[in-house]
């Protein structure tokens, strides 16, 4: 089988400290990677260099033969989205029009993606009220509905769980159990084992820690 994601021999400095040393990982249709390890190991850094927004010191990331660092940005949300762990928003934009950021054209097929995915996660009646008034919970609801819509081959999720209740994570952990099962690649950041397991499909565990000032990795499955 072709791995559709290839992490290919990464390094990584942030000032002094050096990440990833020589680090390869890769990733097949429908994997959902799991991502831990202690806090300041690196796993939000690992998102952000295969979501594009950092370049690695050294090596590439590729998605379907693709290297996302120098992709233009249309192909680059084609490819992979990215869903932060904070949704810090103050802003009086709508709730739907947030939603649609997340879709390449607006075409009446594309925006029934806003409709569909936001009755699977359960904020319809949230679509015409203002972003800024909204829960730390619901704008968490709310930011992963737009991942979703931007339907992306590779989703990126940093502690997708954090503010949810634990009928939302259920519900959370449906829809991605649903787009694995489609195809979709996850990689996902969370401490909790809990939500973690209630995911469907082929679960694989990636351990990020750091040993001697170095950060090295763990892979299981």
């Amino acid at each position: 089988m072709y791995p559709l994601v290839s992490v290919e021999n990464i390094s990584f400095r942030y000032r002094d400290i050096s990440l990833f040393e020589s680090f390869s990982y890769y990733a097949y249709e429908g994997d959902v990677v799991h991502i831990f390890g202690r806090n300041g190991a690196g796993k939000t850094t690992l998102l952000k260099i295969v979501s594009g927004y950092i370049r690695p010191t050294q090596g590439r990331v590729t998605i379907n033969g693709f290297d996302v660092h120098e992709v233009p940005h249309l192909l680059r949300a084609r490819l992979v989205s990215f869903a932060q762990q904070l949704p810090f928003y103050i802003s009086p934009i709508g709730v739907y029009e947030f939603i649609s950021f997340g879709l390449y054209t607006h075409s009446w097929k594309s925006l029934e993606k806003v409709f569909y995915f936001s009755k699977l996660m359960g904020i319809t009646e949230l679509l015409y009220k203002p972003l800024s008034i909204l829960s730390e919970g619901q704008k968490k609801l709310v930011l992963l509905t737009r991942v979703f819509v931007q339907d992306s081959n590779v989703i990126l999720l940093d502690e997708p769980d954090a503010f949810l209740d634990l009928e939302n994570q259920d519900i959370l952990a449906d829809v991605i159990s649903m787009l694995s099962c489609q195809g979709k690649i996850f990689f996902i950041v969370s401490h909790n084992l809990g939500f973690i397991s209630r995911i469907k499909g082929r679960l694989r565990k990636l351990e990020i820690f750091r040993k001697e000032e170095s950060f090295m990795s763990n892979i299981r499955g």
